[in-house]
This record gives C-alpha cells, structure tokens and sequence, in this order.
C-alpha cells in the first residue's frame, strides 16, 4: 500500500499508519505489526496513544516482552508514561507475561486509577491462582 501511495505521490500520514497497524494486528500479523511499527518510528512519524495501543496489545498478545519492553522505553521519552490509558497497557502487558513485580510497580504508581486498572489486576491476579 505504501508503494502505491509513494508511486502516486502520496505521503502516508499518521493515521494511515495506525490504520495499517490494526490491520495486520486484527489480521494475527504480529511480527509484520512491530515491524511496520518500527519503519514508522525510522521515518520520524510521532507516536500517538492509539498506535501505542495496538502494538503493546501485540506484544502482549504475541509474547515479545522484549519488545514491549524497549516500546515502554519509548513511551517514558515520548511522554506518555503519566496517560492511565497506556498504564493499564502495560499492567495488562506484563500481566501476560507473568512479570508481577512490573504489574505491582506500574500500578502503584498510578495517581488514579479507573475500573479498567483494578479489572486488568484482578485478571492478573485470578490468572495466577489458576494456573498455580
């Protein structure tokens, strides 16, 4: 798609980058979605809420904490770490993948938290009891 754009002479603006993003997260392309995610952070296209959305999903979904990890780095120098929204992100994310001491350091930092936070710990929580 981004061929064609070019092709036509088309710039690819942020919000057809965060449309190609879900895409191919809907679509299970995980590897493709952090890979497109990382040419548009190579470009210079600015990260929004919405596209921090949809890659910390996939890596929590997908099992790359590592790359969730090196995007959290990114989200603390865009200055998105203080948004509730992309915390309950991360409490999520981490939760996944069984790193409680990151789930219970993001959580009691919150300021405030909403019922999405305390839903995204009990899941954690209750998920750890079962499976134990």
């Amino acid at each position: 798609m981004f061929c064609q754009m070019e092709l036509d002479g088309l710039e690819p603006n942020i919000v057809t980058w965060i449309s190609m993003l879900s895409s191919h997260a809907r679509c299970g392309h995980h590897e493709e979605t952090l890979h497109l995610y990382g040419v548009m952070k190579g470009k210079g296209i600015g990260t929004t809420v919405k596209a921090l959305a949809v890659v910390v999903s996939v890596c929590a979904d997908s099992g790359a904490l590592d790359k969730g990890e090196v995007i959290h780095g990114n989200v603390v120098k865009g200055g998105f770490e203080n948004y509730l929204f992309v915390k309950n992100l991360y409490v999520c994310m981490y939760g996944k993948h069984g790193t409680v001491g990151d789930v219970e350091n993001l959580f009691s930092e919150m300021e405030s938290k909403n019922i999405v936070s305390c839903n995204a710990l009990i899941d954690i929580v209750l998920c750890r009891i079962w499976i134990v």
